[in-house]
């Protein structure tokens, strides 16, 4: 979930943050897209984890970076391209709020 590719998808079907947290409910998932985690080498799933454990103790945006570029081995939409999306669809939330 923490990853900007869910962010994107999120911010597009219009949910938004309230309270600092972010209300989903189970058919927001249905409608989320993902690549295959089977497809993801053993090394690649090592270091998702790894990424995790930081981000849970640290919750730091550099884990979120981590993790988006890991997974974006395995997408058809490029890292820097889902980051520069999600911030420019946020951004025009943010002027229209």
């Amino acid at each position: 979930m923490n990853n900007y590719y869910i962010y994107y998808q999120l911010e597009n079907i219009g949910k938004r943050y309230g309270a600092g947290l972010l209300k989903i409910q189970r058919y927001d998932f249905d409608s989320l897209k993902f690549p295959n985690f089977k497809e993801f080498s053993n090394e690649d799933i090592l270091l998702l984890k790894k990424e995790a454990k930081m981000l849970l103790s640290e919750n730091s945006m550099i884990a979120i970076d981590n993790i988006t570029k890991i997974i974006s081995k395995y997408s058809s939409i490029s890292y820097s391209k889902i980051k520069q999306l999600y911030e420019e669809t946020k951004q025009l939330r943010l002027e229209y709020a």
